[in-house]
């Protein structure tokens, strides 16, 4: 998938917000002690997927992502029910991925099976770490003897692509310990690694901590140093980088992210659930409590009726029209996260643009600073650049917002 699809095809993302615990690091639109909205919110997000049939009639529906919050927190007969109302309503590519985010301490051997058999093909596995100290510090609800049973249930109910989560840049956390959870990775062959380097977001336990002191965030060259380690033993595992939190076996890349940073629409569901469609950016009212309380049915057969009518009853929280600087942006920003980085005949292509001629000041700072590689026809992100990555985006926002010079006449 190396540009944007001119076929019709969907994506769909389904947000399930219910946690058993909620983790103070965790800025998502999650919930813990709110188990009695469970059946009510199922109910709203069927309700929701079938506003959507008329609209997506000439969509193919190319892969279905469950996202939360924890999807394996709740009854796997709900996400049969969401997946049997997907295939009974829309065109289903019958190679589609459709995957699962589940806590270790849900993945039963049951549990598994069933998924499997309802047609969840693939799952991603927030363990985080394998080193119990940290899993306490980051307030986690599995030990690294649950981490380890998840992966192997999930082998052995038959799984064949599955990812797990990994955090670097924990407070307290060594060296040794990210090599530790790297090395177990490689023990057990898994084909799919994502790797985040722990931020401490506005509005979570862990963000106040760190301005109290009680948290102590490690220093940017440690942080650095814990990425060139996962990159030299993630290279020589195997693994192929191929977005700046994302490495692979080959050919088993995420299909689902792999086309949000292509740019392809895509269509969240659930409270908070953000979607982009039509170059128009939208998300959903986030509270699950006004969610139920404002879905209703609605037989909604074009697009621009739609969001009128959504946001009327008040589902669709926020939208924006996006215009051709918007999307431009958009289009750099996802494709600098591919380690592949931004191709210049691309970019040229749609927008009608000379890439590095409108960018030429800012590559060439961007070159000095040993931020991007030097290549007139592709940019892409260094080791030191993909460190710095929301800064070097910002530059390029900064650029693309700039006025365009008056004529004099």
């Amino acid at each position: 998938m190396d540009s944007l699809e001119i076929n019709n095809t969907i994506s769909f993302y389904i947000h399930i917000p219910f946690c058993q615990i909620k983790c103070p690091y965790c800025d998502f639109n999650t919930y813990e002690n709110i188990e009695n909205f469970i059946p009510n919110y199922m109910k709203a997000i069927n309700i929701e997927i079938n506003n959507w049939k008329k609209i997506l009639l000439p969509y193919t529906i190319n892969s279905i992502y469950f996202g939360g919050g924890t999807p394996s927190y709740i009854s796997n007969s709900y996400i049969k029910e969401i997946i049997n109302l997907l295939k009974s309503k829309f065109s289903i590519n019958k190679n589609s991925e459709i995957t699962l985010e589940a806590n270790p301490v849900d993945l039963n051997l049951n549990k598994l099976s069933s998924y499997l058999d309802i047609g969840v093909n693939r799952l991603s596995i927030g363990i985080q770490s394998f080193s119990n100290s940290l899993l306490k510090k980051l307030g986690r609800n599995h030990d690294q003897k649950s981490a380890i049973k998840s992966i192997e249930n999930t082998f052995k109910a038959g799984f064949k692509n599955f990812n797990v989560d990994l955090m670097y840049g924990i407070p307290d956390q060594s060296i040794n310990q990210w090599r530790s959870s790297l090395i177990k990775i490689k023990t057990y062959e898994i084909n799919h690694l994502s790797t985040y380097n722990l931020t401490f977001e506005q509005g979570t336990p862990f963000y106040n901590w760190k301005k109290q002191g009680k948290l102590i965030a490690p220093k940017d060259k440690k942080v650095e140093d814990m990425y060139l380690l996962q990159k030299e033993l993630l290279s020589e595992m195997g693994y192929i980088h191929y977005e700046i939190s994302n490495w692979s076996k080959p050919k088993m890349q995420s299909n689902h992210n792999l086309r949000y940073w292509s740019g392809n629409n895509y269509i969240g569901v659930g409270a908070g659930a953000h979607s982009y469609f039509n170059n128009r950016r939208f998300s959903n009212i986030k509270s699950p409590k006004k969610y139920i309380e404002k879905m209703i049915s609605r037989n909604i057969s074009q697009s621009n009726n739609f969001f009128k009518e959504m946001s009327n009853i008040g589902i669709i929280h926020e939208q924006e029209i996006l215009s051709s600087k918007d999307i431009l942006f958009d289009r750099i920003m996802l494709n600098l996260r591919l380690i592949k980085g931004i191709k210049h005949k691309d970019i040229n292509k749609e927008f009608n643009i000379n890439f590095s001629r409108k960018f030429k000041y800012l590559l060439s700072e961007l070159v000095d600073l040993e931020l991007i590689e030097e290549n007139s026809k592709i940019t892409k992100l260094t080791d030191k650049g993909i460190l710095l990555s929301n800064e070097i985006i910002l530059k390029f926002f900064q650029e693309i917002s700039k006025p365009l010079p008056l004529k004099i006449m």
